[in-house]
């Protein structure tokens, strides 16, 4: 699985094939299921990993809750890359029956969480978090769904899923207009993925950049001096507010650096806005680029 994140293809594989021919338990079955899933997803194979996540998926869905939330996520985000592949080469798709088979194999899965102590609904909210964030991308990626699973994957401390669930709600974000949400978004995932040498990971990232035109590089800050925050009507906070919405900050990361609170921070962007007579935090940064501080 490792091997496959970091984009070494034949260690990986010649690694999976090496332990399926393994003699093998049950519970272990579930395990090399659940890897093979993962990496023919860390590696594109979406056949491959739609055998696997329904392998899987047969042996635990009603049996135990997390290897089906495990299986119900993998299944769906690789028919979620199967279906979108389909439609790129205009071959035939049944998009509502797609989405309601996928929707109904969540459900299905959400069902057997009654039974199950609270360590394994934590991980399996997670998982169930991004399987419902790729659903969306059949009818209009949700940034909101992939935020969400975001903050999942960070609760569990897996920097690997918090990376991927970042760079689709970066794209989500950018498809909907939140250029700055979408700037955090991919530059953070950027900062895991090259933290972890996630090579298929980073090339999807760079990939996300080039179609949403959103650097990967966090601007540099420069501070706006006296008299030209002065000429501009801002306040000595407003223009140190300006020099963070150029760097791409959004008001929850200007309000933890400046220690007040989302509201405040908005207000500040707002007053900052109409001084500057523009309408958006993008024409806001076009002017801070004119003006030398981004």
């Amino acid at each position: 699985m490792l091997a496959a994140r970091r984009g070494e293809s034949d260690v990986a594989l010649g690694q999976l094939a090496e332990a399926q021919a393994q003699p093998v338990d049950g519970w272990h079955q579930s395990v090399l299921d659940a890897t093979a899933a993962d990496v023919h997803l860390a590696l594109g194979n979406w056949d491959e990993a739609a055998l696997a996540a329904e392998r899987g998926w047969g042996s635990t869905r009603t049996t135990s809750f997390l290897w089906a939330a495990r299986f119900a996520m993998f299944g769906i985000v690789a028919v979620v890359e199967q279906t979108l592949d389909d439609r790129a080469h205009r071959r035939y798709v049944n998009l509502p029956e797609t989405i309601s088979r996928l929707q109904e194999r969540i459900d299905a899965a959400r069902a057997l969480g009654g039974r199950w102590r609270s360590s394994s609904q934590r991980d399996a909210a997670a998982h169930f978090a991004h399987a419902a964030a790729s659903l969306t991308r059949l009818t209009g990626s949700d940034p909101d769904a992939w935020a969400m699973a975001a903050r999942c994957w960070t609760d569990l401390d897996d920097r690997w899923r918090t990376a991927t669930a970042l760079v689709h709600q970066a794209e989500a974000a950018a498809l909907h207009g939140s250029a700055d949400q979408a700037a955090s978004s991919l530059r953070r995932s950027n900062s895991i993925a090259s933290d972890l040498g996630a090579a298929p990971l980073l090339a999807e990232i760079d990939a996300v950049s080039r179609r949403t035109r959103i650097s990967t590089e966090v601007p540099t800050r420069v501070a706006l001096d006296d008299s030209t925050a002065h000429s501009l009507g801002l306040t000595p906070r407003e223009a140190e507010v300006l020099t963070l919405v150029a760097a791409g900050h959004t008001n929850r990361q200007i309000g933890e650096e400046l220690f007040v609170s989302d509201k405040t921070a908005s207000v500040h962007v707002s007053n900052i806005l109409r001084k500057l007579g523009v309408n958006s935090r993008v024409d806001a940064a076009a002017v801070a680029q004119r003006l030398g501080i981004a």
